[in-house]
């Protein structure tokens, strides 16, 4: 008698969940994150900033991704890093291109987990010469490529309109940083 009720709850929670997901398959999404970022040859980074971002639907559970982002980083603790006056407001630009999966879905409520591929550029310092008590710096847009791991939410306000709250990690993989990434955002589907 226990199996067969655990047996009748399990197929009601999975029968429960599998209607949980909306007909619309196509969602926009804009955000503002906040990064925390250690460089490998020392140092770190704050990073403030906004995403845009489109995502579709596979199939019922997973979904294709891509985000673009502009922020404002400042480095310490690294020589490579520039001053904030010598740099644009909005100094770090980031891509991202990933699959989800939705693995709880509910009325309101849709949990997911993505493995993305980021890119980001940073403004930085690429040589210094002092000549005669003249400095010359040489300047360039550094990009790196990393996975990034990102658990997120998607708390539906309407039918439509969502509230999304997520966390990522980025991965030190042929690249030059370790992230973490606080985000939230506002989404319509369609």
């Amino acid at each position: 008698m226990k199996h067969l009720l655990l047996l009748a709850l399990t197929v009601f929670l999975f029968a429960h969940t599998s209607q949980a997901q909306t007909n619309t398959k196509n969602t926009i999404y804009f955000g503002y994150s906040f990064i925390e970022a250690d460089k490998f040859t020392g140092g770190n980074l704050s990073a403030k900033g906004y995403e845009i971002g489109y995502s579709r639907y596979i199939n019922d559970r997973f979904y294709g991704d891509i985000s673009f982002g502009k922020f404002n980083f400042e480095g310490k603790g690294n020589v490579f890093f520039l001053d904030p006056e010598e740099m644009d407001y909005f100094n770090m630009s980031t891509f991202s291109l990933g699959l989800g999966y939705d693995f709880h879905q509910s009325e309101r409520v849709i949990l997911s987990g993505e493995l993305a591929y980021l890119r980001h550029t940073t403004h930085e310092l690429l040589s210094e010469l002092t000549s005669q008590g003249v400095t010359y710096r040489a300047t360039y847009n550094k990009v790196t490529h990393a996975p990034r791991l990102q658990l997120k939410a998607r708390v539906f306000l309407t039918d439509n309109f969502q509230f999304i709250p997520a966390v990522a990690y980025g991965i030190r993989f042929r690249s030059q940083y370790t992230s973490y990434w606080l985000r939230a955002g506002l989404a319509y589907s369609f």
